[in-house]
């Protein structure tokens, strides 16, 4: 089965000020400080995909980092990164596992910029379930064409799910006796 049997997705995860914990500082001390620094690329990694959308791993995928350093900044061997990275997409769930079955690596790069960062480039290809991403695909967009096909009332606010024009009870009491609260205490008297 080849890769043009699968259904491809490319997602770009970025992440400013912050490059993966390398190799030698991982093994470099004491274990605690290995696992805090494999914790923090964990979280970090995690919050980012969250607010990327980038879906749970269901096959192989395929990662390129691109690191981009800051001025005057050297770069480390490119194979130096890749453990606490791969470590923390297998937690996250963006990769299945780390092994040669699940994860395609392809090679780190290296750019210049005004801070430094770290691109995430994430192929998803399904090798092994391409008709389970066609109905999933399928699937999704047939939500969103009928989320779009419905009528939506006049003057409605889909963010709010509040008519235009009306508050909520406690806003407007709110903004009525802010302006009170405000005059009272400037004056130190009830309105006159």
């Amino acid at each position: 089965m080849g890769a043009s049997e699968g259904i491809t997705v490319a997602y770009r995860l970025v992440i400013p000020d912050w490059h993966p914990a390398k190799l030698n500082a991982l093994y470099a001390g004491h274990w605690a400080r290995r696992a805090r620094l494999k914790k923090a690329d964990r979280e970090l990694v995690g919050i980012y995909a969250r607010q990327a959308a980038i879906p749970p791993a269901t096959g192989k995928r395929r990662v390129q980092l691109v690191l981009t350093l800051a001025p005057r900044q050297r770069a480390g061997d490119p194979d130096a990164y890749w453990k606490s990275m791969l470590d923390a997409l297998t937690a996250t769930g963006l990769l299945v596992d780390d092994n040669r079955q699940h994860v395609e690596l392809a090679p780190v790069e290296f750019e210049r910029g005004r801070a430094k960062a770290t691109t995430i480039l994430d192929r998803l290809t399904d090798l092994g379930r391409p008709e389970r991403y066609r109905r999933l695909v399928a699937h999704v967009d047939a939500l969103v064409a009928e989320t779009e096909s419905e009528p939506v009332p006049d003057g409605q606010d889909e963010r709010r799910g509040v008519a235009e024009g009306q508050d909520s009870q406690a806003a407007t009491e709110a903004r009525t006796t802010a302006p009170e609260a405000t005059k009272r205490a400037t004056t130190g008297r009830d309105g006159q």
